[in-house]
C-alpha cells in the first residue's frame, strides 16, 4: 500500500472519529449501552439456563475431540480412498459445529431469536447428513452437483445446482418427517409446524419483531432499549430446538467416522454418557405436555437411531 492511500484510509477515519466516537472509541455512546444489555441479557441467560450451558458445552467439546482426532487420523494415516465423498461428508460435520457455535454465541449474548434463526441452518444441514447416513441420496445428489459437467460452471450450471438441491431438499423432508416416513399423521403434523416456526425468525426476523411489539403494547413496557431484553419465552423456543437438534447431531456423529477408524472404549462411554444425558433432558421437557415431543421423539427413533457401531458408508442413489 503505497504512503498516498495510507494517508486517505488515515484521514477518512479520523473524520468518523472526530464526530463518533465518545471516550476515546468509535461508537461509545448509543451503542456502548447495546453491548452492555447484550453482556447483562447474556449473564442472565447463562445464569438461569445453567443446565443448558453444561450440557452443550460438554457436548460441543465432544464434537470438536471428534471432529480433531478424525481429521488428524486422516492425516497421519491417509484418507480413505474407497471412499470419495468422505472428505466433503467431513467438511459438512465441521460446517455443523461452526453452525451451532455460532447459535449459542448469539444465545449468550442475549439474542435468542436471531440465534433461532441461525438453528433452521442448523436443521436443514442435519437433514441433509441424516439423509446420508440413511443412504437416501449420494453426496452429488444432496450438493445438487449430480449431472453438472466440467468446473467452470456457467451461470445457468449455477442456477441448475440450486434446484437440484431444492428438488432433493424436498424429498429428504418427505422421507424424514413428511407424508413418505411411515411415522404417524399426529408425528408428521406436529413436524411440520415445528418445521414451519424455524421460517417466522428466518424471514424478515418477525418473532423478534412480535416479541418487542407485545413489549410496547401488551406489556405496556415504554423503557427504550437498543440491546437485547430478558425473554423467558424467545429463551424457551431457542433451548428447546438446541436440545432437539444437538441430540439428532449427537446422533449422527459416529457416521463422522471413517470404516478404517479404530474403535475406541473411551470415546464409545462419551458418546454413550451424552446420549443418556439428551434423554434425561429430553424427558423433562416431554412432562410439559408439548405434542411436538412424541413427535420429534419418534422421527429421532425411527430416522438417527445411529450408535457407536455406525461408521461412513457411501450413500446410496436418490430417493424415488
Amino acid at each position: 500500500m503505497t504512503d498516498e492511500k495510507s494517508a486517505k484510509i488515515k484521514l477518512w477515519q479520523d473524520k468518523l472519529l472526530a464526530v463518533f466516537s465518545h471516550n476515546g472509541s468509535p461508537g461509545g455512546r448509543f451503542l456502548a449501552s447495546g453491548i452492555a444489555a447484550e453482556e447483562r441479557t447474556g449473564a442472565e441467560f447463562m445464569e438461569k439456563w445453567y443446565g443448558h450451558r453444561v450440557l452443550t458445552d460438554s457436548f460441543m467439546d465432544f464434537f470438536g475431540e471428534t471432529l480433531h482426532s478424525q481429521w488428524a487420523y486422516n492425516n497421519s494415516k491417509g484418507w480413505p480412498q474407497s471412499s470419495p465423498h468422505y472428505a466433503p461428508c467431513l467438511i459438512l460435520y465441521l460446517t455443523v459445529y461452526r453452525s451451532i457455535r455460532s447459535s449459542e454465541v448469539l444465545s449468550a449474548n442475549g439474542y435468542a431469536l436471531p440465534a433461532y434463526a441461525v438453528q433452521r441452518t442448523i436443521k436443514d444441514q442435519l437433514m441433509v447428513l441424516g439423509a446420508a447416513a440413511n443412504g437416501f441420496a449420494r453426496f452429488d445428489e444432496l450438493f445438487g452437483w449430480h449431472g453438472i459437467e466440467g468446473t467452470d460452471w456457467t451461470d445457468a450450471q449455477k442456477a441448475q445446482t440450486i434446484k437440484n438441491r431444492q428438488k432433493i431438499d424436498s424429498k429428504i423432508k418427505q422421507k424424514l418427517m413428511g407424508k413418505k416416513s411411515l411415522l404417524t399423521q399426529e408425528s408428521q403434523t406436529e413436524l411440520e409446524k415445528w418445521d414451519r416456526l424455524f421460517n417466522w425468525e428466518v424471514h424478515r426476523s418477525f418473532l423478534s419483531y412480535s416479541r418487542t411489539a407485545q413489549h410496547l403494547f401488551m406489556d405496556k413496557d415504554l423503557s427504550f432499549k437498543l440491546g437485547p431484553p430478558p425473554d423467558d419465552l424467545a429463551a424457551s423456543m431457542f433451548l428447546n430446538r438446541s436440545m432437539e437438534l444437538n441430540w439428532i447431531a449427537l446422533r449422527l456423529l459416529p457416521y463422522m467416522r471413517g470404516p478404517e477408524t479404530p474403535p475406541s472404549d473411551d470415546w464409545n462411554g462419551k458418546w454413550n454418557l451424552l446420549d443418556e444425558s439428551f434423554k434425561f433432558m429430553f424427558d423433562g421437557f416431554n412432562e410439559l405436555g408439548k405434542k411436538i415431543a412424541p413427535a420429534y421423539f419418534e422421527m429421532l427413533q425411527a430416522k438417527y437411531k445411529f450408535g457407536t457401531d455406525t461408521y461412513f458408508t457411501e450413500p446410496g442413489p436418490a430417493v424415488a
